[in-house]
């Protein structure tokens, strides 16, 4: 799983549609609306997804997942001083 800066994780990506992402990863585990937003959450992958509810696209990703990576390192084993100088490096 990587974090592709300015577009998403892998074959997620912002803009997408609500059921663009659904056909994609399937059906969630669990579906919240607010005032503002459509929320999703994947709990094997460790997904969290926000779609505008204006216009049902997806405008934030979160995810807690131990196997994301940014430029092909894992980011959870990296302590925050080290992952930033290695982003810094990156960017």
């Amino acid at each position: 799983m990587n974090i592709i800066l300015g577009y998403g994780f892998d074959n997620i990506h912002f803009g997408m549609l609500q059921q663009e992402v659904i056909a994609e990863l399937g059906k969630p585990d669990k579906k919240y609306e607010s005032d503002y937003d459509f929320h999703l959450q994947y709990f094997h992958i460790r997904y969290d997804l926000w779609f505008s509810k204006e216009h049902s696209r997806l405008h934030w990703l979160q995810s807690s997942n131990p196997e994301l990576k940014i430029f092909d390192t894992l980011i959870f084993e990296k302590l925050k001083e080290d992952l930033v100088s290695f982003l810094n490096s990156k960017i």
